[in-house]
């Protein structure tokens, strides 16, 4: 195995022997596997179609040219100078959950996964590999007592979430999980590995919090931690009969909420025979004890006219907390979604309308009410890539049929989400979470970015001239 030694001069004479070594030659795969610390699988390859997969089946027809699955940045650095010398655009994947499909493509997808060592630097912050999973970092931390926000899906891969963002059951208290980013090891495009933060390539750090991955392949992040604090989770059910007053109320009684809380609203319908639609508010209170989240409900609970029933509500770790919020699957099925954050009021009729007006069985249906606001708008927007600050909430609506559903039947349930989101895209701030990443938005640009999006072009057209970090909503370069 080859180890890089992190001295710069050390890291260009590594950088060099990655480009030149094997131009020419009549078999640029070939010499590829040859020079790989890791793997490369190409179609016909065993292991192949596993490797291209991602966490959405919808996306199982996208055949890349080859994957490479890298244990070293050498490794990332030779993937990179392979794909320039075929011509291929570079994909990079840390975890594979991106919901437009961006963690594969037809060129030479860059897996992170094998990538997954953490370590703790001085300064109580925490170094982590690219490919590490959310829950694996929270494991690591919270044996320390440290902890940082990164999201409620152990599986989520730390990387992507951090340049997308990153939402989480501590955000509101902490903020964002690219808020914590203090460094970044990065390939760029002509094969340089450097190393950025506020004092070097300051414009890419910029950028990587919350830009996306339209710069080079993050190889490694470090990040400030906090406390670990314990917490309060909960969980709360309505009858569905009175989600229009719920989803009303919710809307005003969390302008009120301390920062320790995070909740969600949600309704569901999983579209199974003999069930029906459901309504949920689920979230958690840092440092707070089960008896204030009880009062903290009274008074939804009083505009509502009906009280909650309790599904859970304890006190736990932060440790605990993941196991508690975490999902089942590994892989879902063709999913889409679609979403939109909010300042103003939402009617609920619009949203609750659409919802039951049309169940159809076989498609597993959600809306989501995400709150936002507290520490989420702690960072001033110029201050990061991450635009959108200053935010009430967001709503994400999501159907997800079987993956081998008919096509009709994929149709019918892309056709549900898109009036789902029309329904209240009258009120929305025509602001999209990037993470929540749409291959149907027309004006992404702007949506994701907002008025950051001139200057992420001009840190694109500095570290990739060529685009080789591309795909269908990667950053344009200038002009």
């Amino acid at each position: 195995m080859r180890t890089l030694m992190r001295e710069p001069e050390v890291r260009d004479a590594q950088v060099r022997d990655a480009q030149v070594s094997g131009a020419g030659t009549a078999s640029p795969w070939r010499d590829l596997r040859t020079r790989l610390d890791g793997e490369l699988l190409l179609p016909g390859d065993p292991g192949y179609r596993r490797a291209r997969q991602v966490f959405l089946a919808r996306y199982d027809d996208v055949l890349p040219a080859a994957v490479v699955r890298c244990r070293t940045p050498h490794d990332v650095v030779t993937a990179v100078g392979a794909a320039v010398r075929v011509g291929l655009p570079v994909v990079p994947r840390s975890g594979g959950h991106s919901l437009a499909g961006f963690s594969t493509g037809t060129g030479v997808v860059v897996d992170l996964a094998p990538m997954n060592r953490m370590d703790f630097l001085p300064g109580r912050l925490v170094r982590v590999a690219a490919g590490t999973r959310a829950g694996r970092l929270n494991r690591f931390l919270t044996a320390a007592g440290r902890m940082v926000p990164v999201g409620t899906d152990t599986r989520v891969g730390v990387a992507g979430l951090t340049l997308g963002g990153g939402l989480g059951m501590a955000g509101r208290r902490f903020g964002y999980t690219c808020d914590h980013l203090v460094a970044a090891d990065v390939v760029l495009a002509d094969g340089r590995w450097v190393t950025c933060d506020r004092d070097r390539h300051p414009d890419l750090f910029w950028a990587l919090r919350g830009g996306g991955g339209s710069f080079g392949v993050v190889t490694s992040l470090s990040f400030a931690t906090r406390p670990a604090l314990s917490l309060s989770g909960f969980r709360l059910r309505w009858p569905f009969a009175v989600a229009e007053a719920v989803v009303q109320g919710w809307q005003g009684w969390i302008r009120g909420l301390p920062e320790e809380f995070m909740t969600f609203l949600a309704l569901r319908d999983d579209g199974a025979p003999g069930s029906g639609p459901t309504l949920e508010l689920y979230g958690s209170a840092l440092g707070t004890e089960p008896e204030a989240v009880t009062r903290a409900v009274a008074p939804l609970a009083s505009v509502v006219g009906t009280p909650p029933t309790v599904e859970a509500l304890w006190a736990m770790s932060f440790r605990d907390s993941i196991a508690f919020w975490d999902g089942t699957r590994d892989r879902h099925g063709w999913r889409a979604t679609r979403s939109e954050c909010f300042d103003t009021t939402v009617p609920a009729e619009a949203l609750v309308d659409e919802f039951r007006g049309s169940r159809r069985l076989g498609q597993n249906r959600s809306v989501e009410l995400i709150q936002l606001g507290g520490a989420y708008d702690a960072v001033p927007a110029p201050d990061s890539a991450f635009a959108h600050r200053g935010q009430s909430f967001t709503v994400k609506h999501s159907v997800e049929v079987a993956a081998d559903a008919a096509a009709g039947e994929k149709e019918l349930a892309q056709q549900w989400v898109d009036r789902s989101w029309e329904s209240v895209r009258p009120y929305g701030s025509r602001a999209v979470y990037p993470n929540f990443a749409d291959p149907d938005l027309a004006d992404w640009a702007q949506e994701y970015y907002g008025a950051n999006y001139q200057r992420l072009q001009e840190v694109k057209a500095a570290y990739d001239p060529t685009d080789l970090f591309r795909f269908p909503q990667s950053i344009r370069l200038p002009g």
